[in-house]
């Protein structure tokens, strides 16, 4: 963008709103992308459709406290979900190279996401701590 606006007036366009707003319409694309994914991996295999009910479920008993976050997060089960879709994003990146751009996106996606979750943790870290 600097190349068609100038280095200066990127500074003030790029506000934190409309970085927000950028950065939301990523995180949509990786929401569609996802969906593609996990929709293709529905038709195609049923144990996957089987680990997403047993997810549900587990879900719902943590939502009325039935179990605890830490038994919800020992379960195997999202490991196998995550593993599932990977294997499922490796395949579909092996089709053409415009999906393997897509995959390599989605990847890199990944950073900024990380990014701010620490730092919505470092804010709930201070927050626990004023109070």
């Amino acid at each position: 963008m600097e190349v068609v606006y100038g280095g200066n007036a990127i500074q003030h366009m790029m506000t934190g709103k409309s970085l927000q707003r950028a950065f939301r319409g990523h995180l949509l694309v990786d929401r569609c992308l996802n969906y593609l994914v996990v929709s293709d991996l529905l038709k195609d295999n049923t144990q996957f459709e089987s680990l997403i009910d047993q997810v549900e479920d587990t879900y719902s008993s943590l939502v009325v406290k039935e179990i605890t976050l830490e038994s919800a997060v020992a379960s195997d089960m999202l490991i196998k979900i995550k593993h599932m879709i990977d294997m499922k994003q490796s395949e579909i990146s092996t089709r053409s190279t415009t999906s393997q751009l897509w995959i390599s996106y989605q990847r890199m996606l990944l950073t900024p996401r990380s990014l701010i979750r620490a730092d919505h943790r470092t804010l709930e870290d201070a927050l626990a701590c004023s109070i």
